[in-house]
């Protein structure tokens, strides 16, 4: 799933639309999203590298809420670029 997502992610105009499995909850989660440096706005833009954490999770900035959020790759369940 993470070969096929990730580019989406990084390059669409407009963000992505994630539905994914919360792990907590194990309820249904709706996401539009985005790596797009483009789309990220400037206070949000990571000051550095990052920490890295764990390869499963993917840390995505959230274009509804206006902040970070993360999920695991394994855990989507369908993804749409926005048009």
């Amino acid at each position: 799933m993470q070969q096929r997502v990730y580019p989406l992610l990084t390059t669409a105009p407009k963000g992505v639309y994630v539905t994914f499995t919360k792990k907590t909850t194990n309820g249904t989660r709706y996401m539009l999203c985005t790596l797009n440096d483009l789309l990220i706005p400037l206070y949000a833009k990571p000051k550095g590298t990052g920490a890295g954490g764990p390869p499963d999770i993917v840390r995505v900035f959230d274009l509804q809420y206006n902040g970070w959020r993360s999920f695991s790759w394994g855990a989507i369940q369908h993804f749409k670029e926005k048009k």
